[in-house]
This record gives structure tokens, sequence and C-alpha cells, in this order.
């Protein structure tokens, strides 16, 4: 066995020396190399479901809730109903700049992009 890997294998020896960064971010590189990417993928993810035709109907009612058309199969429409969400918290999640200190920044950003489409 090569000396170098005997304290990953051997679970007697002290762990080896990270920084916190190591330990908290498994990739290469940092978050803000692929937070980017996600907003191409988002599209695609988007532009696919179109295509498909099955991206959800979906109308703002007067309650100011996203609700699934009448045309809309009806366990759509209770799974949007249980979401609770509005357009102003989908404009408001895509608008959301970068913030490596905020972990509710992911919340919605590119998810919300098949319902605003």
């Amino acid at each position: 066995m090569d000396p170098s890997l005997a304290p990953l294998v051997d679970f007697n020896n002290s762990p080896l020396e990270r920084d916190d960064s190591q330990t908290s971010w498994p990739l290469d590189r940092g978050p803000e190399h692929f937070w980017q990417q996600g907003e191409q993928f988002s599209s695609v993810i988007a532009l696919m479901l179109k295509l498909r035709l099955v991206t959800p109907k979906m109308v703002v009612g007067d309650d100011g809730f996203i609700h699934g058309k009448e045309t809309e199969d009806d366990e759509l429409k209770l799974w949007l109903e249980g979401l609770k969400l509005t357009s102003h918290q989908l404009d408001t999640a895509r608008q959301k700049p970068f913030d490596t200190e905020d972990n509710d920044f992911w919340e919605l950003k590119w998810a919300c992009k098949p319902f605003l489409a």
C-alpha cells in the first residue's frame, strides 16, 4: 500500500488536516463557478418541457396565488395549491443576485423558470 494513502484507510489515525472550505464544498471549484451554469441549464429544461407540451397551464387567481387552469389534471391543481406560490415570489426569486452567505439564495432561483415561461 502507498504510504500516502495509509491515513485514509487506517481509522485509528487522526483525521486529515483540512480547512473548513474543503470539507463544506466537495468540488474542485467553488460555487461561484457553477452557479452561472444554472441559468443555461434551467433554460434548456424549460425549453424541453415546452417542446414536449408538458409545462403546466397556470393562472394567477384573485387571491394572488398560482393555480392550475380548469383544463389541467386535478392532481396538478392540488399540488399547485399546496405550494401556495405567488407570481411575486417567483419574480423575486428570479431577480435575486448571487450571495454566498445566503443559504436561501437558491430557493426557486431556476426552478421557477417553467412556471414563468
